[in-house]
Formats: structure tokens, C-alpha cells, sequence
């Protein structure tokens, strides 16, 4: 019998209290060389926030009993029938996914005061949301998607990843490094030799790639893009279904992506996984494109 929890996270000022502490250790976000120390100071944080701001829920065996008692932290056991229970996605990769759980009162302005600061800059839509909110975490297991157990460790890497985040530097001689960067301008990372070229979308992802025009032939890269490019190249990824903000990418995703393309122009049992992975991303309720590029690559 599997075991799920979740994660209660009240309503913050996460985002002011980070930047506050980062200004008085004089960091940057946009220095690489303060990276590290960042995001020892964002762990640092998310651990001042738990058992006050932040709570981790006992485990529970059935889906109806988390989720009556999700509902009964987050409204404060209110009756209000304007109370609307709502969810979105905050984070996904290849073996997770991660989703925020609030109420909304339409047609009712809250204050500032009750915002929730963690929920709203961690939402793939950064959507405001107020007051007490849930994260749940749902995880990939032989194909399937199964409810699954918030850590303390969950909520640090979510944090860190909506100012952090992963990209692959693929080199004209086959070989590839991940590197990460803050922010939205990844050429404070790679350089500013580096050119944007046009975002493309395939299979549910939207890339966005940063060229550094050479003489030889990145292979790699001209077989990501399907056509001809020469020098470096470093991929980078919007989030999946709003595209608002910078995902992170692995080296495996680029490598599977590289993969399904060649699948494309293959055989009709490739071509038919093909058609698989664009029924799935067809239903409205698939929210991770990333778990399909492992499903069917593997």
C-alpha cells in the first residue's frame, strides 16, 4: 500500500525575506560565483520556515484521507461556500512532479498582507495566491503516476529551482557539460558571444537555444535543430504549458529529444512511438512532458 503526504506552507514573505538576506551577505543572483552560497542561504531559510511557516503532514494511506485533512489546513475547517479549491503545477522532471494546492474566493481582492510569496513565485503561471496553500508530489513509477512523499528536500529544490536553473552546453566535438544560470539571461553564464536563435517546440518543450557561430559542424546541435549549425551551442528550456519562466534541462532530455527525432524518420515501430507521445500530450491532464521523453526512450 502506498504511502503519500503532503506539505503545508502558510502564507510568507519567502521572496522578500531572501532577498533581504542577500543583500546584507552582499550576493548577487546574477554572479555564478555566489551560487553556491545562495543556495546554502535558500536552504537556510526554508529550514527557519519549517514547523512555523512550513509543516510536513503525517503520511496517510488512502487519497480521501490526505486529502480531507489538506482541506481542512488550508480553509481553516471554513465553511465559506465562495471558497473554491484550485491547483497547478509548481515543478516537474523526469521522475516528479510537483503541484500547488489553494483556495480562491472569486471576485474577492485580498491584500498583499495574505500573500502567499513561495506559491506565487514557484507557479508555472506566477499567479498571485493567497493564505494557506498545499504542495503535493506526485511520482513516476514503472509508467505510472503515483501519489508520493514531500521531504524537507522537496521543498528546498523547489525553491531553488525558480532562481536556478539547469541548461547543456553542447561543443562542436561531441562532447556536452551542464551548466546552470539565474535568472532569464543565461549569456551572464555562457557569454555574451553567445546569440539567441528562435525558441522551437517539440514534443510538449519549448527550447531556447544560445549560439556561438564557429567553422565546424556541431552534430549534436544540427541534429537538435534539424539543420546546419556550426560552434557552440547551449540549450536552455521554458516551463512546460505557459513557457513563463526558464526550466531546467539535462543532458539526458537533450539526448532523448535528439533521439525522438531520429525516431520521426525511422522505423513504423519508431514512428508509432512517435504518435504515442503526441496522443498523450494531447490530454489536457499531462502536465509533464519530461516524464514522456524518459517513458519512451528508455
Amino acid at each position: 500500500m502506498e504511502s503519500h503526504n503532503y506539505c503545508l506552507v502558510k502564507k510568507n514573505k519567502l521572496y522578500e525575506d531572501l532577498y533581504e538576506i542577500l543583500e546584507e551577505s552582499e550576493l548577487i543572483m546574477d554572479n555564478p560565483n555566489h551560487k553556491e552560497s545562495i543556495k546554502y542561504k535558500i536552504k537556510t531559510l526554508v529550514k527557519s520556515y519549517l514547523n512555523n511557516k512550513i509543516s510536513i503532514s503525517n503520511t496517510f494511506s488512502t487519497s480521501n484521507e490526505s486529502l480531507e485533512d489538506l482541506m481542512v489546513e488550508i480553509t481553516g475547517n471554513s465553511e465559506d461556500e465562495s471558497l473554491q479549491g484550485n491547483t497547478l503545477l509548481m515543478f516537474a522532471n523526469s521522475e516528479s512532479m510537483y503541484e500547488v494546492v489553494f483556495m480562491e474566493q472569486l471576485g474577492i481582492t485580498k491584500s498583499d498582507s495574505d500573500l502567499n510569496q513561495l506559491a506565487s513565485i514557484s507557479n508555472i503561471e506566477l499567479a498571485p495566491i493567497y493564505g494557506n496553500i498545499a504542495i503535493v508530489k506526485s511520482s513516476y513509477v514503472d509508467g505510472k503516476l503515483t501519489n508520493g512523499l514531500v521531504t524537507e528536500d522537496d521543498i528546498i529544490n523547489l525553491v531553488t529551482n525558480n532562481f536556478y536553473h539547469g541548461g547543456v552546453m553542447l561543443n562542436s566535438d561531441g562532447t556536452t557539460l551542464e551548466l546552470e544560470f539565474s535568472g532569464d539571461n543565461p549569456n551572464i553564464m555562457i557569454g555574451g558571444n553567445f546569440k539567441q536563435l528562435p525558441p522551437i517546440q517539440m514534443f510538449g518543450l519549448t527550447l531556447v537555444g544560445y549560439n556561438e557561430e564557429g567553422t565546424e559542424l556541431n552534430k549534436l546541435a544540427s541534429e537538435l535543430y534539424g539543420k546546419e549549425i556550426k560552434g557552440r551551442l547551449y540549450v536552455a528550456t521554458l516551463c512546460p504549458i505557459t513557457n513563463n519562466r526558464f526550466w531546467g534541462i539535462t543532458l539526458d532530455i537533450v539526448q532523448n529529444l535528439i533521439k525522438l527525432i531520429k525516431f520521426s524518420e525511422g522505423t513504423p515501430e519508431e514512428k508509432n512511438v512517435i504518435d504515442k507521445i503526441n496522443k498523450e500530450l494531447e490530454d489536457d491532464k499531462l502536465k509533464n512532458p519530461f516524464f514522456l521523453l524518459k517513458k519512451y526512450c528508455v
